[in-house]
């Protein structure tokens, strides 16, 4: 096979590892992820292999695996291709990022300096929407919620630019877990208009992963409400999910609602 033929099944196998994370058949993602990254030795094209690295990380991310290898290996990757650009951005940066957002020691300053550095290199209407949202989750984590809210808006308001529902549907749960986080009453329309529009794309997709992601979320407005029935109904639907798909509860990295969090 020649070397451009290597490299488009390398990204035909990155869009079937896209398809599976939606779909919530993350064993399926791995092995199309791992795929991908032998196609793209195959290929000798360094940006295959440095993207194919980041899916099979943020796949292990998902899982609950370590995924601190293949996300290292994908930086080297990056460093080798673009010395004077030596950090992952673009989608591999934001997968990178929020890995790091949801570890319990990372150091979320040098997060910012990431998603600022990966504003300041793309052009892509995606990539902004995607630096933006690490920004926002960033900041919330560090309580700075004015910055978190600006970021919030600057990340949907992006992605709907970008015309990327795949993306839009969790960018509005991270939105609506920030809001219900901040306890405000006033914020309550807002949380609810987000999470509907997540359940119709959800529904009308199949996307059994964000689902997970949609019911805690539901969750945690219910116990909000001191609505304890409604509240055990989603977390109850999401256990169920989680059973089916595999999916470890990273759900939100600005500490929104997870098993651990809920239960």
């Amino acid at each position: 096979m020649r070397t451009e033929n290597w490299r488009e099944a390398s990204i035909n196998a990155r869009n079937i590892v896209d398809l599976m994370i939606l779909l919530g058949r993350l064993s399926e993602a791995a092995e199309a992820a791992q795929q991908a990254i032998d196609y793209g030795q195959k290929s000798e094209n360094l940006f295959n292999q440095m993207v194919s690295y980041a899916y099979l990380a943020t796949v292990l991310h998902r899982q609950g695996q370590d995924a601190s290898e293949a996300f290292l290996i994908a930086e080297q990757l990056q460093k080798r291709r673009q010395p004077d650009s030596p950090q992952l951005c673009s989608l591999p940066g934001f997968q990178y990022c929020a890995w790091l957002l949801d570890q319990t020691n990372s150091d979320i300053s040098q997060v910012i300096v990431r998603g600022e550095y990966g504003l300041n290199t793309t052009i892509s209407l995606l990539d902004v929407a995607l630096h933006s949202l690490t920004l926002a989750i960033a900041y919330a984590k560090l309580e700075q919620f004015k910055q978190a809210e600006y970021y919030f808006h600057q990340a949907v308001a992006g992605t709907r630019k970008a015309g990327r529902i795949d993306h839009l549907v969790y960018f509005l749960i991270y939105r609506a877990n920030f809001f219900l986080q901040q306890h405000q009453h006033e914020d309550e329309a807002r949380v609810l208009r987000d999470l509907t529009e997540a359940r119709q794309i959800i529904g009308r997709s199949d996307m059994k992963l964000y689902a997970v992601d949609y019911h805690l979320a539901m969750c945690r407005y219910y116990r909000l409400k001191q609505q304890p029935k409604e509240a055990k109904q989603h977390l109850e639907k999401s256990k169920v999910l989680i059973d089916v798909t595999g999916y470890y509860i990273f759900v939100s990295v600005f500490n929104g609602p997870s098993l651990r969090t809920i239960t």
